[in-house]
């Protein structure tokens, strides 16, 4: 099937609400303070690829959501500082959990932070929802053909704004099918070693490379915890082929059974996260009119090709995602 005709059947939407943002410099953790770095600020930059990993409810969606925000809104309102990349996000929700009136309660909360006017609020969020693309694949083979029609769909519906930013969610979701289907080649014998094109990820990394040197955005990559490294807070790499800049497995399990050396990933990784469980607490009232917060803690460690790793928290509660 023509992979224009695999990119009309994955749902898409351009979202008509907003949210906020980074300086055009992304230097995007400016508000982290970290135990081991004193300087963390300018931690990722245009062209990076990023790794998020960490088990279910890690708070992995939460932090790209915090990216997004930057990505779409403004640097300024009036005369008020966003500090937004007035740029263009493209989300590949491959778990259809992406929830849109929970985005849009951050995002207003976080304007609010910001001291936008509660009047001003809904239209900054509609001007900036409108540069928020979503895109909703069914499978590896829907992800590749999107990501292939990528430079296409900017020329044609996104002409005006630069793709800042191009996020999958989640990398891992047809993990298992995928897994089954070259298993199933090997068994039956119709491929004795299946070459690199017959792994569905080397088909969309390979795609996302290229939208990387062609465009040179952020890529995000979310990613499941499924096993402990021995020793180590750092999960195990279970996708294959996929960059392992940041793992000590020499053979992820989609590779396990095979004699060649492993295939090399032609997306390389430049900094990795790793999104420890959430701790949930609860603070407690300062005066008696004032209400219990309920809230989840993350803590991530951040590491990479070429620098030293430095550690940071997402707080997250029923309105807002912050990075303390």
């Amino acid at each position: 099937m023509a992979s224009t005709t695999i990119l009309d059947q994955v749902p898409c939407e351009t979202l008509q609400a907003a949210s906020p943002t980074l300086c055009p410099s992304l230097n995007l953790l400016s508000s982290i303070r970290s135990s081991e770095s004193s300087n963390v600020e300018s931690l990722f930059k245009p062209g990076d690829v990023v790794e998020l990993q960490g088990p279910s409810a890690s708070g992995k969606s939460h932090f790209l959501w915090y990216i997004i925000i930057r990505c779409i809104l403004p640097t300024f309102h009036d005369a008020i500082r966003l500090d937004g990349w007035a740029k263009a996000a493209v989300l590949f929700d491959t778990d259809s959990t992406f929830d849109v009136c929970r985005f849009r309660t951050i995002l207003s909360s976080h304007l609010a932070k910001l001291g936008v006017p509660a009047v001003s609020i809904g239209p900054v969020i509609q001007a900036a929802m409108s540069n928020f693309h979503i895109f909703r694949p069914g499978s590896s083979m829907q992800l590749a053909a999107s990501l292939v029609n990528l430079p296409t769909y900017h020329a044609t519906s996104l002409s005006a704004s630069e793709i800042g930013l191009v996020a999958v969610d989640s990398m891992s979701t047809f993990y298992w099918p995928d897994r089954f289907a070259v298993e199933q080649l090997r068994s039956f014998g119709k491929v004795s070693e299946p070459s690199s094109s017959v792994y569905p990820l080397h088909n969309i990394a390979t795609v996302l490379e290229r939208f990387h040197v062609s465009h040179n955005p952020l890529i995000i990559l979310t990613n499941w915890g499924l096993n402990l490294e021995s020793s180590s807070p750092f999960y195990k790499q279970h996708l294959y082929p996929f960059t392992s800049n940041f793992t000590t497995e020499d053979r992820p399990s989609m590779a396990k059974f095979s004699s060649n050396p492993p295939l090399a990933s032609p997306l390389s990784l430049t900094a990795h996260i790793t999104f420890t469980p959430a701790r949930h607490r609860q603070t407690g009232p300062l005066s008696t009119d004032q209400q219990t917060e309920n809230f989840a803690e993350i803590e991530c460690i951040c590491r990479f090709v070429d620098r030293n790793q430095c550690r940071f928290r997402i707080k997250v509660t029923s309105e807002d995602v912050s990075l303390i």
